[in-house]
């Protein structure tokens, strides 16, 4: 299959010149599959296909921008005779994969299960573009066996368990290479100004990046019991992601800001269970119950060339640490413990300390700010104490869903939450929302004769550390929620 999408447009403006827009999208897609399945002996079963898949897209952007219009109620390229500039651009990627699978079952209790894929990304040089990916998983329906059959209560119970690898190519198209972009530049005796192409990207393209891989094992179970009113579905997953896709900072002396790599090891596994009970089945009634559980932890387990730490800011200079052994992505920064009420609390904090001493280095402390904690215990506030202050990857998530049934009538309604969760609120972080959200101005110091709660600072005061750069503006954000209601 495959798309085109073109939009076209001419149009003089009120500065009197003349704009041409085009956008160019094609896409096509294509797959072919052979299949082959036997039975034989009333025990054996060979399910096999194979085939392969290809997508392409191209986008295309034109702009031609001419000044001078003679007659802006006549937009022709001919009426215009002033400067002309032109910028375009084109991109593409494309992708090609080969796969087999094969499916056998003895008796239809044990079951095997092989697959293979060989895949090629365009987002990649010409000698890294190709990956093999393989999988593999075991099934055996215990509830199939001779001797489960007098087991009355128990309608299905399958014991599995898998191990494969997947890729990943989400990267942008051409971060393996240096790019030529727009650039206007001086010619002739006349230091005339004309429009060129100069490698003047930020980003450092990179001749050695290929496939993120992830191996992952996965074992469990399904139980189904009490003519199928109680069915249960547990999972324990161990997954380990390599050669991570990551757009790291480039040395200074390089020209460049940053550049794609294959770097680092993530560790993720947890447990994951599915539970579907029918509480109350009656002809005239019925109540089912669906409830899934997830908890994950996930682990840094290397960052390469043996770097133990890589920072990263957010938009609202918030700062993030990858930080090897804990968690791939957590907020960084000062914790605090209260705010200074006085300046005497401040004078007898600081009693016996030189005068020429710093501190908090860069800042004053003064009433209404943040006290900050001198975690490396030096007597000095500095970026040293800095620590780990939690991570936005929640460490369970659930969902619950309870339908009620009655002469046809139905009622659901779903319940949804997360725990284990730590978020940065913006809020805090811009004057004209802290002035008006209750966290920030509620029991808020204001002065030494009205220090609030001892735990809301004041916001009228530059001085001391900024919000955004401690553990003030990070909250606790596990919920749980009613997602959804269907009467029907």
């Amino acid at each position: 299959g495959g798309g085109m999408a073109l939009v076209e447009n001419w149009a003089a403006s009120s500065r009197n010149k003349i704009d041409k827009y085009q956008y160019n999208r094609n896409y096509h897609a294509g797959n072919a599959v052979l299949r082959y399945k036997h039975t034989w002996n009333d025990a054996h079963s060979l399910n096999v296909f194979g085939g392969m898949n290809i997508e392409y897209k191209e986008v295309d952007y034109f702009n031609a921008e001419i000044r001078d219009l003679l007659d802006q109620s006549k937009p022709e390229i001919s009426l215009a005779i002033g400067d002309k500039f032109i910028y375009g651009s084109h991109t593409s990627w494309a992708i090609m994969g080969f796969f087999a699978r094969a499916n056998y079952a003895y008796k239809n209790r044990y079951l095997i299960e092989l697959n293979g894929r060989f895949d090629g990304s365009s987002r990649f040089p010409t000698d890294q573009q190709w990956g093999f990916f393989p999988s593999v998983s075991l099934g055996w329906r215990i509830s199939e066996e001779e001797w489960m059959k007098d087991v009355a209560c128990v309608n299905q119970l399958k014991l599995r368990g898998s191990w494969g690898v997947t890729g990943n190519n989400d990267i942008v198209n051409y971060a393996a290479y240096d790019k030529l972009l727009s650039a206007n530049y001086t010619f002739g005796t006349n230091n005339t100004l004309v429009p060129g192409l100069a490698n003047i990207s930020s980003t450092l393209g990179n001749r050695a990046i290929s496939w993120e891989q992830t191996n992952e094992y996965n074992v469990g179970f399904d139980l189904s019991m009490f003519k199928t009113r109680l069915n249960l579905s547990v999972d324990y997953y161990y997954a380990i992601t390599k050669s991570l896709l990551f757009q790291q900072p480039a040395l200074a002396i390089t020209g460049y800001t940053n550049y794609w790599n294959n770097i680092g090891k993530v560790r993720n596994q947890g447990v994951e269970i599915e539970i579907n009970t029918y509480n109350i089945k009656t002809k005239k009634f019925e109540w089912q119950t669906q409830l899934n559980l997830a908890t994950n932890n996930n682990r840094l387990l290397a960052l390469g060339e043996g770097a133990e730490r890589l920072l990263s800011y957010g938009e609202r200079s918030e700062v993030y640490v990858a930080q090897v052994g804990g968690p791939a992505i957590q907020y960084y920064g000062y914790s605090t413990d209260g705010v200074w009420t006085s300046q005497e609390e401040i004078d007898a904090f600081l009693a016996g300390r030189p005068a020429t001493e710093v501190f908090l280095v860069g800042k004053t402390v003064v009433p209404g700010t943040l006290k900050v904690e001198d975690n490396d215990k030096n007597g000095i506030i500095d970026a040293y104490d800095r620590v780990p202050l939690g991570s936005p990857f929640p460490t369970l998530t659930w969902g619950m869903t309870n339908t009620f049934t009655f002469h046809g009538f139905d009622i659901s309604f779903m319940l949804q939450g997360v725990a284990g969760v730590t978020v940065l609120n913006g809020d805090g972080y811009y004057q004209e929302t802290k002035k008006i959200n209750k966290a920030y101005t509620t029991n808020r110091f204001i002065s030494a004769d009205h220090p609030g709660d001892g735990k809301t600072p004041t916001f009228a005061n530059a001085n001391g550390m900024q919000w955004e750069l401690t553990d003030y503006l990070l909250q606790n954000a596990s919920y749980a929620a009613l997602k959804d209601v269907t009467i029907g």
